[in-house]
């Protein structure tokens, strides 16, 4: 229980990535949640195996962030998984709940290495004329595993030059939206 607190939606809302989460919850932002840093889900690899993985949302875990990509299903369907990336973890009567940004395949770019093994690039996913990064509310029973996403750092050294950083989620909402990642192609089971 050490990692479970109690605050209130519109402390929650005072972060970055998580303005809009009273709308998310319908709260108000009086109403208290347990915020919960990580839980356990049972993971189901593609082979079928399962196993027992901890799922992460911490703000400041050993003096950085600690923020787990996941593959889940918006539903109790598993045919066409999603990636998110958790931002917090809540925990109600019915079971936790993971807060999630999620991300949308798009095309690799022309003469991709990976392109031939199935490489999956990603962005945040951001509604038509919205201020902020979308969220969804997930049950953490509809999260099927941890997945590894990697920068995409040759598109960001393109746009920003080398030294450039990979936007925070409390960057401007251009660079969240331009920032673009990968399933790490390394890893068989994270591509198609």
């Amino acid at each position: 229980m050490y990692n479970v607190k109690k605050v209130s939606v519109a402390g929650l809302a005072t972060r970055p990535d998580l303005a809009n989460v009273a709308v998310l919850l319908n709260m108000a932002g009086h109403g208290r949640i347990r915020d919960a840093t990580r839980t356990q889900v049972r993971a189901r690899l593609d082979c079928g195996t399962q196993v027992v993985q901890h799922l992460r949302a911490a703000e400041e875990y050993l003096d950085v962030a600690w923020f787990d990509a996941v593959l889940y299903s918006p539903s109790r369907d598993d045919t066409r998984p999603c990636v998110g990336e958790v931002r917090a973890i809540v925990r109600g009567p019915t079971g936790d709940a993971a807060i999630l940004v999620p991300m949308d395949a798009i095309p690799s770019e022309p003469l991709f290495p990976f392109a031939a093994r199935g490489c999956v690039r990603l962005k945040w996913r951001i509604a038509e004329n919205a201020t902020e990064l979308t969220l969804r509310l997930v049950p953490v029973r509809n999260v099927r595993r941890l997945a590894f996403l990697v920068p995409d750092f040759a598109d960001l050294a393109a746009r920003h030059g080398f030294d450039a950083d990979v936007p925070a989620m409390d960057s401007s909402l251009q660079a969240c939206v331009d920032m673009r990642f990968f399933l790490n192609t390394f890893f068989p089971w994270d591509v198609r």
